[in-house]
């Protein structure tokens, strides 16, 4: 785009405008500056062209800039999201959702690798590596956006289903939050011992144990009482009951029912 228009040149400005002009009616869009923004444009281009963007649509659609590992528009006024392409480990991209934790906006992260055969992170993730990093993603608080890339074909550009085994488990994601009020939960890693943990304390914990097992969670401050324990299974949508738990202290969830990932529900 820089050979063909220019930086901030009266034809780029006039293509961002067509496009602003030709699509913001429909309400099913929001805006993207470009894919991989940063490494194309800098910051402060970034900061002009959103900013031409959104005065330019009537409709105040969402908007903001999908760039590569990279994101410097977390507190710009135009910018709606955080949104970002980070691949790694269940932990890296945890952590990654979590830098922008104090941002009062949605964080997605578009691109954290699309479904196929590989048993490692990056493009072509097996279905067990992309559920395991989409609940994470979910744990840290943030979204993952799903691309099926399996058999080698980019279906997610085709605008029709392709042959990936994910989006049967990760609709079991969706229904899972849906019956809890996700908005009030909150990241809660320092109370587990392993896994990963969102919580409304006193009320509502759910614990993610991507490789299964056990785990310790810290109710300490808790009135008297007990929690109910519940058992997921991120794969199928089934759950078990796993009992009641004393509120006191620090006490063991666990162990998991069924090998692999699982996630335990607390409540009262």
């Amino acid at each position: 785009m820089q050979a063909e228009y220019g930086w901030l040149t009266e034809n780029e400005y006039r293509l961002y405008r067509y496009a602003v002009a030709r699509l913001a009616a429909f309400d099913n869009v929001w805006w993207d500056l470009g894919n991989e923004i940063n490494e194309v444009r800098d910051p402060a281009w970034g900061e002009t062209m959103g900013a031409f963007v959104r005065a330019q649509d009537p409709y105040d659609r969402l908007l903001s800039a999908h760039g590569h590992a990279e994101f410097p528009y977390a507190r710009s006024p135009w910018a709606d999201f955080v949104i970002s392409q980070h691949y790694g480990k269940l932990d890296e991209l945890y952590w990654w959702a979590q830098r922008f934790h104090e941002v009062a906006k949605p964080f997605v992260n578009e691109e954290y690798g699309y479904e196929g055969e590989a048993d490692r992170p990056g493009h072509g993730l097996n279905v067990d590596w992309l559920r395991r990093s989409h609940w994470t993603l979910a744990m840290a608080g943030g979204y993952g956006t799903y691309g099926d890339h399996s058999g080698g074909v980019a279906w997610f550009y085709m605008g029709e289903p392709g042959n990936g085994k994910a989006p049967a488990q990760l609709k079991h994601l969706r229904t899972f939050f849906e019956a809890l009020p996700f908005q009030e939960l909150e990241p809660k890693q320092q109370l587990v011992l392993r896994g990963y943990c969102l919580a409304k304390p006193g009320a509502v914990y759910v614990i993610y144990l991507p490789e299964g097992g056990a785990t310790d969670v810290n109710l300490q401050g808790l009135p008297p009482g007990t929690l109910q324990v519940t058992w997921f299974d991120p794969r199928t949508g089934a759950t078990v009951d796993g009992g009641k738990l004393e509120t006191r202290g620090r006490r063991k969830v666990g162990p998991a029912p069924s090998e692999g990932d699982v996630v335990a529900v607390l409540r009262r």
